[in-house]
């Protein structure tokens, strides 16, 4: 590693610190990458408020909506090869999606990349939304087949509207055009060859002993633990993986390195 002073890391440490008193934080971890490489990783705190488990440097957390940068990167790679471009109509990729807006014919990956595409999100807060997750490997594909009915939020191109459900439409064109799951395109093409192997996409894949413990707070203004979200795999092209700090560095590194 680079070298980083004592002086440096104690700093470091205290507006880690602070910002962990002053928000009540449980846990969380911090890695410093400076010149390509990681030069300081460190666990704060604890991964489930009232135990003793410390959180490290390996400690898995759930990264959310990171994982659209993942898909992100997923396309270029592809736009690079050739295989897909940017600026073609979705339809070209997937010629059975349809939406009851005929301005759906416009949607381009480009759009969808920069979420310009009019799409609407996830009902995350409709009743029993959570129920009953779809983890079928077809799901991506069941997505992108269940919006006939659906209208869009605005022209393509014309306004930015954050969607998670866009994201999942990516992460279908990414399945059709190489011919593998998104999540096994994403594990042979990102994780695998940064060396990610504490990195996953489904919550069958993690050791929870070894994971942080998300937490919300209660009526009183204490942290509570909060369930993992039961993701559906629909929704993973666009708001799931689990990492540590060390192997998200690596994911970062590489893209600084770009």
């Amino acid at each position: 590693m680079p070298a980083i002073t004592q002086e440096q890391i104690d700093a470091i440490d205290a507006v880690v610190e602070g910002m962990m008193t002053d928000l009540g934080v449980p846990g969380t971890a911090l890695g410093v990458v400076q010149n390509g490489e990681l030069v300081y990783a460190k666990g704060y705190g604890v991964t489930e408020i009232d135990t003793d488990n410390p959180v490290t440097p390996q400690t898995i957390f759930s990264t959310a909506s990171v994982a659209k940068t993942l898909t992100a990167s997923a396309i270029m790679q592809l736009a690079e090869q050739g295989k897909v471009d940017l600026d073609a109509p979705l339809t070209t990729y997937l010629p059975y999606f349809e939406m009851a807006d005929e301005r759906y014919t416009e949607i381009t990956v480009r759009h969808l990349l920069e979420h310009r595409s009019g799409m609407p999100d996830f009902d995350w807060l409709a009743p029993g939304y959570y129920d009953n997750p779809d983890n079928s490997d077809s799901a991506l594909e069941e997505l992108v087949r269940s919006l006939k009915t659906t209208e869009l939020l605005s022209e393509p191109g014309e306004s930015f509207s954050y969607t998670t459900m866009g994201f999942g439409l990516l992460g279908h064109v990414i399945e059709v055009v190489s011919g593998q799951s998104f999540e096994n395109y994403i594990h042979d093409h990102i994780f695998a060859p940064l060396d990610m192997e504490s990195t996953h996409q489904r919550l069958t894949d993690l050791d929870f002993t070894q994971m942080a413990s998300p937490h919300i707070p209660g009526t009183d203004g204490s942290w509570i633990v909060n369930p993992v979200f039961p993701y559906a795999r629909e929704e993973g092209p666009g708001s799931h993986f689990y990492t540590s700090v060390q192997d998200i560095a690596k994911y970062a590194i590489a893209h600084l390195r770009q």
